[in-house]
């Protein structure tokens, strides 16, 4: 039987109409996007089947529509996947809420209105314009984080955000930072340095107004038992318990997510199959690398749309041999 570890994206998976052919196609998911609207207050579903980009952008509006669109995934997937072939679940920064709604810790009703509010105070949290993100391509981890821990402090924060993949790492921080790590990074062998087009420089010390909020908003929301571990993105280790569920998502704010060493925990572990569910594929390309890199041979599937589930269904219906 095959091991198999649900992964959910984070934010920048976004995409104007994510998630509507699922709800016209399954009574289930309908219930969940009506769920999310009384929640909210607005009607989420129709910013993200019919809204301008513009308005599925804004942080507030991203975070609870990725979230419904990857639990909306899974209400179908949950018969098909068998319970006994997870080993664990994991998401990238706002899919930690998915992973965690997945595995029976949070409450859907509960975590929506929780991510809305994520969003909302991200967003408040640094002025537009002083703080950004950079993803530097084809540079050794260990290198990016020597030049990040020399940086100048008199020219802001800067701090490794996302360790991505092997030749992948997001910086985030003080634009001015950035800019003045630019250059030092290129000569010491980036093939890349990219800003990237966000409004607030996530998973840094500049978001602490956000946790700090994020802490009074978390204090309302009913923790669960696990169903399945899930992989804390601070730690890449499993959450030990439900008591430390509040504490390592505040921390997740202003700590680096680290998907990378979370993938290889998963394949030290023992995992062979991963399964991406809610919108785009961009974590499966990371597994890819990391595998890869790794020396590994993992089976990737992903459910963003109704046509993903037929090749899931037949990947799960062969006889194990």
């Amino acid at each position: 039987m095959s091991r198999v570890a649900l992964i959910f994206p984070g934010q920048g998976a976004q995409y104007s109409g994510m998630g509507s052919d699922l709800y016209h196609e399954f009574a289930a998911t309908r219930h969940l996007f009506q769920t999310t609207n009384e929640a909210l207050g607005y009607n989420l579903q129709e910013l993200m089947f019919s809204g301008s980009a513009e308005e599925l952008q804004l942080t507030k509006h991203t975070q609870p529509a990725i979230l419904t669109h990857s639990v909306a995934a899974w209400t179908i997937l949950a018969d098909i996947i068998p319970k006994e072939s997870i080993i664990a679940t994991a998401g990238l920064s706002l899919g930690e809420y998915s992973a965690l709604v997945v595995a029976g810790v949070l409450p859907f009703d509960e975590a929506v209105v929780a991510v809305h509010h994520r969003g909302a105070a991200m967003q408040a949290a640094v002025p537009v314009g002083v703080g950004g993100m950079s993803a530097i391509l084809g540079l050794a981890t260990s290198v990016v984080e020597e030049i990040v821990n020399r940086a100048d402090p008199a020219l802001g924060v800067v701090a490794i955000a996302n360790y991505n993949s092997p030749g992948q790492v997001v910086i985030s921080g003080k634009l001015e930072a950035l800019a003045a790590l630019e250059d030092e990074l290129k000569a010491a062998g980036a093939s890349r340095v990219v800003a990237l087009p966000v409004s607030a420089p996530f998973h840094c010390s500049l978001l602490q107004p956000a946790a700090d909020r994020l802490a009074q908003v978390l204090h309302e929301v009913t923790v669960g038992e696990f169903n399945y571990p899930v992989i804390a993105n601070t730690t890449a280790l499993p959450y030990p318990g439900k008591e430390m569920v509040k504490e390592i998502l505040i921390n997740q704010v202003t700590n680096g997510v680290r998907w990378e060493q979370t993938v290889r925990y998963l394949l030290q572990a023992g995992c062979d199959t991963f399964v991406e569910i809610g919108p785009g594929t961009t974590l499966s390309q990371f597994v890819r690398r990391i595998a890869r890199d790794s020396d590994h041979q993992v089976q990737l599937l992903s459910c963003d749309k109704v046509a993903d589930i037929a090749a899931i269904k037949e990947f799960f219906s062969q006889p194990v041999v």
